[in-house]
């Protein structure tokens, strides 16, 4: 028997092109949410040793794997991200996390569901501090487009 997914996981995950190597962190994700937390957009990708769901909620990014031998967990505040980046090829792309001096990449992300994701994160950031985004797409040296939002330095937001 299938588990039923809260409306707003299930809304997310039946926008993204790629479930595969999710499963599990699905039926998981909910007790990794905070109370009044709600997802927004989800998609799979590689981060670090794991294939798992980097999730956009409306306070943060998570990534979440849950393997059969471990999990990792790890969150990125809304209000501690300077700069989301989406570079792809042909099939897949990569998001880039740039948070409190860290940069952290998620491979393997399905060429359909990276950019709404990383326009999305900035965008809700930057909305919850009076900002609209400004969003800007370039080549990078081989040729490959680069989605990047750009915002003004937000004084509370540091």
């Amino acid at each position: 028997m299938a588990t039923e997914l809260r409306p707003d996981i299930q809304s997310a995950k039946d926008r993204i092109s790629t479930r595969m190597g999710a499963g599990r962190e699905f039926k998981k994700l909910e007790s990794y949410l905070w109370e009044g937390e709600v997802v927004d957009s989800v998609c799979v990708g590689q981060y670090g040793r794991g294939t798992g769901l980097l999730v956009l909620t409306n306070s943060r990014l998570l990534f979440l794997v849950d393997g059969m031998t471990g999990s990792t967990f790890e969150d990125f505040p809304l209000s501690k991200i300077t700069s989301v980046q989406w570079s792809s090829g042909f099939v897949q792309g990569t998001l880039t996390v740039y948070a409190s001096g860290n940069k952290a990449e998620i491979n393997n992300v399905a060429k359909p569901d990276g950019p709404p994701l990383a326009d999305k994160a900035l965008s809700q950031k930057l909305r919850a501090h009076g900002c609209e985004p400004r969003a800007t797409h370039k080549r990078d040296k081989d040729g490959r487009r680069l989605s990047v939002i750009l915002f003004p330095v937000l004084e509370d937001a540091k």
